[in-house]
Parts: structure tokens; sequence; C-alpha cells
């Protein structure tokens, strides 16, 4: 049995049932052979939860490298307002309501990208500003469209795993502005590929947005690009992934069972990721 939680329901940021949520994690965790954290952060919200380290490992979640993003780093135009993505749920988690208040500072100096829908909350009752348009769900390569026109992606997320948005976004070349919640500060190096704020505030964020300049927020880009090629690749969190299964088989005994010998024969015989984990 090998779980992935990908951000655990008791995380910081959760706002009901923590403590029940995080009995049930620890309970059932004496039947998991391995817990795969998609982030050192989900690690030690494991341990701090009391489950044994014994039973977890770190797989930072990857990307696949040959999705096709050919965005130059070339920072924003001049003289037009700057361009803030939002990608993502409309709730609570996503800080959809400290996107909104954002651009409800920034005002006329800003323009506003918003790219999906309420899900698993009820629609914020919250008024959408003048300057920000929404778009709803939109495909991959709607998604990837935005990028493109994208100056910088807006994250003032309260709680996260280790969140997908953020790695297509680096590997866009597109500078996050980001709460630091959690996985953030293993994704986003403050003041090199862009930057975190303690706590989101709308204000200071805001301010920041309207401060930074079109060349800081081109280095931020590329600087967001190369950190992904060096960590976030698909191509990586496969091999890591593989490693883990190897290790879990290994140490269970269950390699020599017939079950277990057909999951060594596959992943012996992986060579490279077929799709995005």
């Amino acid at each position: 049995m090998i779980y992935t939680p990908h951000a655990w329901s008791f995380s910081p940021g959760a706002t009901r049932n923590v403590w029940f949520r995080g009995t049930c994690e620890r309970v059932l965790a004496l039947w998991t052979h391995r817990i795969i954290c998609v982030s050192e952060d989900e690690m030690r919200l494991a341990l701090d939860a009391g489950i044994s380290q014994a039973r977890c490992a770190v797989v930072l979640t990857g990307i696949s490298s040959h999705a096709a993003v050919t965005t130059a780093v070339l920072g924003p135009e001049p003289r037009r307002r700057r361009r803030v993505l939002f990608v993502g749920r409309f709730d609570y988690q996503k800080g959809f309501d400290i996107y909104l208040e954002v651009m409800r500072l920034l005002g006329e100096r800003a323009e506003g990208i918003v790219a999906g829908s309420p899900i698993v909350s009820k629609p914020m009752d919250i008024p959408i500003p003048p300057n920000v348009r929404t778009l709803g769900w939109c495909s991959p390569d709607q998604v990837l469209a935005l990028y493109r026109e994208a100056d910088l992606l807006l994250m003032p997320s309260r709680f996260e795993g280790l969140p997908m948005v953020a790695l297509e976004a680096m590997q866009a070349g597109v500078p996050i502005f980001a709460s630091n919640a959690g996985p953030m500060r293993e994704v986003v190096e403050d003041g090199v590929s862009g930057r975190l704020f303690p706590g989101a505030p709308p204000d200071q964020i805001a301010a920041e947005i309207a401060s930074t300049s079109d060349e800081q927020l081109r280095r931020f880009g590329q600087a967001g690009r190369d950190i992904f090629q060096r960590r976030f690749t698909a191509e990586r969190m496969s091999r890591d992934m593989l490693e883990a299964y190897r290790a879990v088989l290994g140490e269970s005994g269950a390699s020599n069972s017939p079950v277990g010998a057909r999951w060594r024969s596959m992943l012996d015989s992986t060579v490279r990721p077929r799709a995005t984990i």
C-alpha cells in the first residue's frame, strides 16, 4: 500500500475537523507501506502529526519537460497595465479572495486574468473588480497561452501540497508572487525567481507588484525556468518514484511473490515517463 496525499487534509490553513483528520491519517498510516510526500514540507507535517518517518519518502512533484513551452522570457511590454494571472479553484485554500483584493488595490495599474471556477467550496460572495477578467476553466493549451500573456502569476494560497500551476509557470518563464505557505518556500526563491509573502497581506503584495520593474520580472522568470529544469521535471520525478517503489518491494519482501515479481518487472522495464504524473 503506497499513498500520496498531495496536501494533507490537516495542513495549516485547513479550517474544519483538523484534529479528526489528523487522527484518521495517523491510524491509516499504520496499514501503509510507504507515504510519498510531494515536498519536504509535507514530510515535516507528517512527522509533526505523529506519522513514522520510516513510512515516509519525499518525491518532489514534476511535470513533463517536453510539454511545449516556447515563451520567450522578455518581461512585460512597456506602456501597458501589468497582467496578473490566477489559475485554480475559486476557494478559501487557493486564496482567491486575497487575489481579488490585490487586484482591487492595484486598480488601473494592473489587469487580472483568471482561469478557474469554484469546485470544492461554495462560490465566494465577493465582487469581481472591473480590472479582472474571468475565463472559467480552460484547456491546457488555453492555459499555456495565458502564461504567454502574463507578466506574473499570483498564488496567495493558504495551504498547498506542491502545486502544478507553479511548476507550469516556472517552465514558461513566468515569475511567481505567492504566499509562503508550506512548500511554496521550496518552489519559489524569494527575490530570485519571484516573491514570497508571509500571510499573503494584500496591501504588501499589491505594492510589490506595482514597484517591481520590468527588468526584475524578466530576471525572475529566467531564474524560475532554470530552477524548474534542475528540480521539477517529470523525468526526475519518475526516476525518484521508481526508486521509492523498488525500496518498498525490497523492504517488504513482496518482490518474491508473483504479484511483486510482476511489479518489479514492470519497474525494471520502465525507461522514461510516458505521461506527466
